[in-house]
């Protein structure tokens, strides 16, 4: 019985062997679907990333800046008067990487900013001043 097997194997036709163009194709289409869904589910999801990483910075900053405060009894005066996030990066408090926010842009310090002590501003995805996406980071009062 086992040579009977063995000899109608011998005898399949090489026509019926492998796959035909339309079951290849069938495959190939359902994985270009299932490629599509996955960059849609997905394609959001790197700009929130960004925002978390660049939320994450500006706690490390708020950590240097009450460092600042607890040695002057006062938060650094603004860029433009010599002081800010350069001042902090001078005095080790801080990395220059960790003074840009996750689009490699330079994150603003804002000291006063209105009746809080300092403000933390990145302008967001779009790199641009003063839109809806940018990300700002208060003190807690």
């Amino acid at each position: 019985m086992n040579t009977l097997s063995v000899s109608r194997l011998a005898k399949v036709h090489p026509a019926q062997r492998g796959f035909t163009l339309v079951e290849l194709m069938i495959v190939l289409v359902i994985i270009g679907i299932l490629a599509g869904i996955a960059v849609f589910n997905f394609r959001g999801q790197t700009d929130n990333a960004k925002k978390v990483a660049t939320k994450a910075k500006m706690s490390q900053i708020m950590t240097a800046l009450n460092t600042y405060y607890g040695q002057y009894s006062a938060y650094p005066p603004p860029a433009s008067a010599g002081g800010g996030l350069p001042l902090l990066i001078q005095g080790g408090l801080l990395t220059q990487n960790a003074a840009k926010d996750a689009w490699g842009v330079d994150l603003q310090y804002y000291s006063p900013a209105g009746d809080r002590a300092y403000a933390l501003i990145s302008n967001g995805p779009d790199k641009l001043p003063q839109t809806e996406d940018d990300i700002t980071q208060f003190p807690e009062q």
